[in-house]
């Protein structure tokens, strides 16, 4: 209970818009409905509606698997545990049928974690090894959180993940931003020591890629970067694996 109840404030927390974000919002609102449906047709209720404008105010499906929504957010995301998540564009969603898939998604237990480098001191339980051609730097710690980069030299100069954790260090899911510049998008879920794990990852209509990998308190992620840059860090996120215990 206590983790639903935190998750639920972060969630909440979570959907206070940027300024950058409010900008990427459409000019006028959208209606949208739906049914949200598993891979036999079945409705799914409980499936939320994320990544919205609609601040402070969770929308999740009925029985029925239905839902209605009013919102100038350009994209949005459904997702229920258990399954992927499902993306689509606003505009093209005045009434739609969406299908989850059952996540198939495992993350790896560590087999050698001496091998790889994690958040040590705050809970953290992601590992990534270390890959040819990519500098690690050392833990830098705050009051509250861990972190650490993951970096590559480009024609650009230099690309990065971000690897943190801390009770306070990240939602869990993906920013609005992120998902709404989006024009190619893909979400896959897992559980790692009862907590979602969620891989997501897209590209902009600029031709840029991010991806994010995160949870309630711990996230790796970079963004803005060109494809070959985008998929040299993929090496390193690719690699994680799961600690046995969290890092305390």
């Amino acid at each position: 209970m206590v983790l639903v109840a935190t998750s639920l404030i972060f969630s909440l927390s979570a959907q206070v818009l940027t300024l950058k974000e409010k900008a990427l919002l459409l000019p006028k609102e959208q209606n949208v409905s739906g049914i949200v449906v598993d891979s036999s047709g079945h409705p799914i209720k409980g499936a939320s509606i994320e990544n919205t404008d609609l601040q402070r105010k969770i929308v999740t499906t009925d029985e029925s698997g239905r839902f209605r929504i009013t919102t100038q957010a350009p994209a949005f995301v459904v997702r229920k545990r258990g399954y992927d998540g499902a993306f689509l564009r606003t505009v093209n969603a005045k009434s739609v049928r969406i299908t989850l898939r059952v996540s198939k998604n495992v993350v790896p237990s560590c087999v050698k974690e001496s091998s790889c480098k994690a958040i040590v001191g705050f809970g953290g339980f992601f590992c990534f090894a270390e890959a040819e051609g990519i500098e690690v730097t050392e833990q830098g710690n705050d009051v509250d959180y861990g972190q650490r980069f993951f970096s590559v030299q480009t024609k650009d100069g230099v690309a990065s993940i971000w690897h943190g954790a801390g009770s306070s260090w990240d939602w869990g899911v993906p920013s609005n931003e992120d998902v709404w510049l989006s024009i190619d998008y893909s979400e896959r879920e897992s559980m790692v020591a009862g907590y979602t794990v969620i891989d997501a990852r897209g590209r902009t209509a600029d031709g840029k890629f991010w991806r994010y990998i995160g949870r309630l308190g711990e996230s790796a992620s970079y963004r803005d970067l060109d494809r070959e840059s985008a998929t040299l860090l993929d090496k390193v996120l690719d690699s994680m694996c799961a600690l046995r215990e969290k890092n305390r």
